[in-house]
């Protein structure tokens, strides 16, 4: 729990940080970050060497978690499920992910006793999200509480 504190604060200092906001710049328009004088190729050699510090960081504590690495741990179905888990969430907002994995392992606990329909079902439920909440499940909470704080202020300012 550490681990994942630190490195999450770590991570949001980095993407609030100038060079976050370059990263940001170059994801919503590449031509426009170079024409204002962003090194878009050294930034992009950056932030892969981050992630590939922070998944480095990740691998190191499920091997200490689980006690073992073995090659049967490591199957595409993983990978799979940390993408769903991240649209789930949302890619917009720095706590989409994190909300979309508490997400996609609540949906996947009560989804269990469906053994047979459970990919199903899951799957079924990530596309209805994805239409319903564009921006994820955080993108729909922000949506929300936004909705409710203007019609709270015209409540009270009337």
């Amino acid at each position: 729990v550490l681990a994942f504190a630190i490195a999450t604060l770590l991570m949001r200092r980095i993407v609030y940080s100038p060079f976050g906001k370059a990263l940001q710049a170059i994801r919503d328009n590449e031509t426009r970050a170079v024409c204002i004088g962003i090194p878009v190729q050294r930034y992009r050699w950056y932030a892969f060497i981050i992630s590939g510090a922070f998944a480095g960081l990740a691998g190191g504590l499920f091997g200490q978690l689980s006690r073992q690495i073995t090659p049967e741990q490591l199957h595409w179905l993983l990978s799979a499920e940390l993408v769903m888990a991240t649209v789930l969430g949302g890619t917009r907002f720095f706590w989409g992910p994190i909300v979309g994995a508490m997400a996609f392992v609540a949906l996947r606990d009560l989804t269990v006793g469906f053994t047979q329909y459970r990919s199903l079902l899951l799957g079924i439920t990530l596309v209805i999200i994805v239409f319903v909440c564009p921006g994820g499940v955080a993108g729909g909470i922000s949506f929300f509480y936004t909705l409710v704080r203007k019609r709270l202020a015209s409540f009270w300012y009337r």
